[in-house]
Order: structure tokens, then C-alpha cells, then sequence
């Protein structure tokens, strides 16, 4: 089991500083701070690296999920899809199947009433913003990566330790 002892997504983005009304853009802009964070973040840095490292030495299957099994999940799922060669319009339909999930009332049950008492109502639109998906949040972490490393390639190698030798075990371990 590969878990990290602590908080790996700082902030929640429905409990950020100050009650304001929550609006659809507002949620948006929120979950696109997370995405820009993430690549940088030195506990997903370490959960992705653990989880690759896992992925290529040890036997049987594995499964990944975290609170709301979308963000740090998605991303999880999408960077192993585009280490096993994948392409990237793919990799984004099936990060976005999150929104067609038949668990979205589980997570409700689970947030939505932290961020009530923090915001008050919260428009559907901002609730969609919030427990779904959009295209740019993943489109806004791959354009991080690529910003401060040139591309996804060169984070895997530098940062999460999939160079090519261990991306050559990956796909023999992963690709039938």
C-alpha cells in the first residue's frame, strides 16, 4: 500500500480563506489553482513516484483513489496512460469520464455539506466546477509540466523517476 501521512492537496479548494459566494467561476478558477500546484507539490510528487516505482516492480493489481477519486486520482491514472503510450485526446476522455461517475451522490454526501456551511448555496454550475471535471484542468497541469520541464516526458524522468528504462518496463508489465 502506498499512502502518504499527511495532507497531499493543500488547501481544499471549498475551504479556501473567506466565505464569498461561490460562483461557477469562482469554483473554476479554484480547481485550476489545484492543477497548478500539483505538479510542484511535494507530496504528490512523492505518492506519483512511490506509485510508479510500484507499478513497474511489484506483482498483481493495483488501485488508486483518494477522497473524491478525481483530481489526484485522475492525474494518477492519466500519467500512467501517458507513459503506456496513450494518446493525449484519449488520456482527456477518460480523465473526463469522472463526470459520468455513478458514485457523484456519494461524494455530495461527503462534501457538500462542509461547503454549504462555508458558502452558504452554491449554484450547480459551481457545484459541477467543484466535485466534477473540465477539460482544462487537466489541459492546466500537462501545460505546467511542459512549461517547467519542456514536457511530460522530461517531469517523468526528472521528477517521478520514469525514464525510459522504466517506461520500457511499464508498458512489457501493462500493454498486452
Amino acid at each position: 500500500m502506498i499512502a502518504y501521512d499527511g495532507e497531499t492537496s493543500n488547501s481544499p479548494p471549498h475551504e479556501a480563506a473567506g466565505a464569498a459566494k461561490m460562483t461557477a467561476e469562482k469554483a473554476r478558477e479554484r480547481m485550476i489553482a489545484v492543477y497548478t500546484r500539483m505538479p510542484v507539490n511535494p507530496a504528490m510528487i512523492d505518492m506519483f513516484t512511490r506509485y510508479f516505482e510500484s507499478l513497474a516492480n511489484r506483482d498483481g493489481g493495483n488501485l488508486v483513489h483518494c477522497f473524491a477519486g478525481k483530481d489526484r486520482t485522475g492525474i494518477a491514472a492519466s500519467l500512467l496512460l501517458h507513459v503506456l503510450g496513450v494518446h493525449r485526446d484519449d488520456v482527456v476522455t477518460e480523465f473526463l469520464r469522472t463526470n459520468d461517475a455513478p458514485t457523484v451522490h456519494i461524494l455530495e454526501r461527503q462534501s457538500l455539506p462542509r461547503m454549504l456551511a462555508h458558502y452558504g448555496d452554491i449554484p450547480a454550475e459551481a457545484r459541477r466546477n467543484l466535485m466534477g471535471v473540465l477539460p482544462e484542468y487537466i489541459d492546466t497541469y500537462f501545460a505546467e509540466i511542459s512549461r517547467d520541464h519542456g514536457s511530460i516526458d522530461a517531469y517523468l524522468a526528472q521528477t517521478l523517476g520514469v525514464d525510459e528504462a522504466r517506461k520500457a518496463r511499464l508498458i512489457e508489465r501493462l500493454v498486452a
